[in-house]
């Protein structure tokens, strides 16, 4: 139940052809979470997903069933999505999203039951129509279902657009690399030795390279805003539970002799080499592989509002203020109970 370790393994005796039975459990967008980073209803608003027209990479997803009062009301409810207030437009003074930073939003079921938590979905608005760039389908495969949207005040930013991350379906982990730039494969970024890490302690603050550094503990995820098709349908919100970058596995003699370059400039080997050396482990097995250079996937951190935040687990069910010397709850008006759970009229 911890997510690492496969729940059926075959065995045989020494030697044998026994089948080997492995399993790798994975999240697909629903979690077990203290804090919900979604809590801002967006009243009066109900969407539909349309699918793709066709099955192009580069095909969006998008939202519909929207009227035009409603495409104004989810307008002013997604807001800023870059922290920026001074670039926002119309009047309801809201960003339309970019490949920097897109809008995030908790999809909910409008006829649903308690076990569905909401699906999470990035999106941009781009000639009338609001794209996802992730394919979301819906989990009982209906496109007539109806859902309610749940914003945040929170921000997704891209960490760099200059490191690319590689990771495979099942794992707990994730590599970035420097981005090619140029035609022969190798990218232009060697000059710089930038080895394509995006971690706080090794790039800091705002940089050439990395425009938002990722901690330990901060949440993330990963995604493709240019082909949107090449995304999961579920987004995950990871935490980085570890940051670090490993030593080289080659020399520059090695990759050479073996073959895995006949590039002589030495600092553009060494950049090659670095290759698969910042990893960043997650809290939560990947739902989703990108282990070769087909599609351009660059890690996107989630920075949460405070005032978007609802704490599902907190002292007197979030309706009261405990007092931590006696261990009694002073509950909020309309709230009774030892633990403030019972909402009462009376108590007003």
């Amino acid at each position: 139940m911890d997510g690492k370790r496969p729940s059926l393994v075959g065995t045989g005796s020494p030697g044998s052809l026994a089948l080997k039975v492995v399993t790798f459990v994975t999240t697909d967008g629903q979690q077990g979470e203290d804090n919900d980073y979604f809590a801002d209803h967006c009243d009066g608003v109900t969407v539909t997903i349309t699918p793709s027209a066709a099955s192009a990479a580069t095909d969006y997803a998008s939202l519909g069933g929207l009227n035009t009062a409603e495409t104004k009301l989810l307008k002013s409810c997604l807001g800023d999505s870059d922290g920026d207030m001074t670039n926002n437009v119309d009047v309801y003074n809201w960003d339309v999203g970019s490949a920097t930073y897109p809008h995030l939003i908790k999809l909910v079921r409008t006829v649903t039951s308690y076990n569905d938590g909401g699906y999470y979905a990035a999106l941009w608005y781009d000639s009338s129509v609001f794209k996802l760039v992730n394919p979301f389908i819906p989990p009982d495969a209906l496109q007539t279902d109806s859902y309610d949207v749940y914003t945040t005040k929170g921000i997704l930013k891209r960490t760099s657009a200059n490191a690319q991350a590689y990771f495979g379906y099942g794992a707990h982990h994730l590599v970035t690399a420097s981005v090619a730039q140029t035609t022969d494969g190798y990218g232009t970024n060697f000059a710089t030795r930038y080895g394509g890490s995006i971690a706080c302690e090794l790039e800091g603050a705002s940089t050439a390279n990395v425009l938002h550094c990722l901690n330990r503990t901060d949440l993330f995820t990963v995604l493709d805003f240019g082909n949107p098709q090449a995304n999961p349908p579920y987004i995950n919100l990871y935490t980085a539970k570890r940051i670090w970058t490993t030593e080289f596995d080659r020399t520059v003699s090695e990759a050479v002799t073996t073959g895995i370059s006949t590039v002589t400039d030495p600092n553009q080997l060494k950049q090659e080499l670095r290759r698969g050396t910042n990893v960043i482990e997650t809290d939560l097995a990947l739902n989703w592989g990108a282990s070769d250079l087909t599609y351009n996937f660059f890690v996107y951190k989630f920075v949460p509002h405070a005032s978007s935040t609802y704490n599902y687990v907190a002292p007197c069910s979030n309706r009261g203020i405990c007092n931590t010397d006696s261990g009694i709850c002073t509950c909020f008006p309309g709230y009774t109970s030892d633990d403030c759970s019972v909402q009462n009229s009376l108590a007003l």
